[in-house]
């Protein structure tokens, strides 16, 4: 009997210190993504992948009584996601771990996806297959087998690239050279610096590393207008023009092609034959058109990984991104604009303040918030969205990343 009553004493005084020292874990902020979004096509289906950051608090009572005080320690805890495209559900996701404010341990990232493998950096790099996230290798085994190579990994996520041919993850290894990262071994093969993609951003072929894209990857811009150009040529010999009037009144017959649209301006569709001279595409101004009878505020063709114009066939068209009205808090619009002046669909992305883009094949992924932090007022919902929309249909999908909700 005293052993019962010694048992429920140390409960009750169990209790108690739990209820004098109460520690509660709470949500200080819902989760967002970090790093770049990826995307990927293990197999048929297309998918999204992304790191996630949920800012949380510890709060616990570090002394009883009338004048208890509290201490609070801040964390962040990330999360690996995959998710299936055209739909959003989640494929899998993985708990990466709890990091404290302030301890300088960096984020973990995708720093590539290769076919059916995603590349993580967590503290180490890590091989993951598609889309079940399991691990396939990792730099600890690779430290076990071969120690030297290990040592030649690089500890920043600046020297992790994707490279299209041989496909695979390219490092720039602590000793400055470059090996391709094989995921099943997990082992190094040398690649020579003249045999990187070739550049006109580098002269020297040991700096082409740094310009390498790939379309898996996200581009973060800090304005729309990088996202879009005014000028379109098919191989056909026409060229298209998304401009103003008074763009149209001082169109030259040289064509810039990389020339980007500003202003608060409505553009319409124009179009004209196009010749090549030794360096440009050359228009006859007086030959110009104006097709069709659809206005696009503050519009531009909608670029494609490798900055070329999102085109499509059936019908002849090209994406557009523009807005209804001007305005900071009016969202952008992508419009499916067909090579005769009409408009095939039209899709708002519900984004006024968008900073990402992804060109995952047969789908426009756009990431940002709904506001930015000039209007709307401090109760204003900005909350992170990402938005896929299919370019033969026009059909959306939004993520809403801090609950992880899709709406359709």
């Amino acid at each position: 009997m005293k052993k019962v009553f010694f048992a429920a004493g140390i409960l009750v005084f169990a209790a108690f210190v739990g209820l004098v020292f109460l520690t509660k874990d709470v949500q200080v902020a819902g989760p967002v993504h970090v790093g770049h979004l990826w995307t990927g096509k293990p197999g048929d289906s297309w998918v999204l992948c992304y790191v996630s950051a949920e800012e949380r608090a510890q709060q616990r009572r570090v002394s009883p009584g009338r004048n208890s005080s509290y201490t609070t320690d801040t964390y962040y805890r990330y999360r690996l996601h995959v998710r299936t495209l055209p739909g959003g559900a989640i494929a899998r996701e993985v708990l990466l771990g709890d990091f404290k404010r302030g301890e300088g341990r960096p984020a973990p990232q995708i720093v590539g996806v290769v076919g059916d493998m995603l590349w993580l950096w967590h503290h180490q790099l890590e091989a993951r297959a598609l889309p079940n996230l399991e691990v396939r290798g990792d730099e600890a085994a690779l430290r076990r087998t071969d120690p030297a190579a290990a040592d030649l990994m690089p500890r920043e996520v600046t020297q992790f690239k994707v490279l299209a041919s041989p496909a695979g993850l390219l490092i720039r290894g602590r000793d400055a050279r470059f090996y391709l990262v094989d995921p099943m071994r997990f082992a190094l093969s040398p690649v020579a610096a003249a045999d990187l993609p070739v550049t006109t951003f580098a002269s020297l072929a040991d700096h082409r590393f740094d310009f390498i894209t790939t379309p898996a990857q996200g581009r973060r811009l800090t304005s729309p207008y990088n996202q879009m150009k005014q000028h379109l040529l098919t191989r056909d010999g026409q060229w298209f023009g998304l401009l103003s009037e008074s763009e149209r009144d001082q169109q030259p017959k040289w064509i810039t092609e990389d020339s980007r649209p500003s202003g608060n301006v409505a553009r319409s569709l124009y179009r004209a034959p196009y010749q090549r001279d030794d360096r440009y595409a050359v228009i006859d101004p007086k030959a110009v058109a104006r097709t069709g009878d659809a206005s696009f505020v503050q519009g531009g063709f909608l670029l494609r990984h490798g900055w070329t114009p999102w085109q499509l066939t059936e019908p002849a068209s090209a994406l557009v991104l523009a807005k209804r009205r001007l305005g900071e808090a009016e969202p952008w619009e992508v419009i499916r604009l067909t090579l005769d002046g009409r408009v095939a669909w039209q899709a708002a992305t519900g984004l006024a303040d968008p900073g990402e883009f992804i060109d995952a094949g047969p789908y426009f992924v756009v990431a940002g918030r709904p506001l930015p932090n000039s209007v709307g007022g401090p109760e204003a919902d900005r909350r992170e969205r990402i938005v896929w929309i299919d370019e033969a249909t026009g059909a959306k999908a939004t993520l809403l990343v801090a609950t992880g909700e899709v709406t359709k």
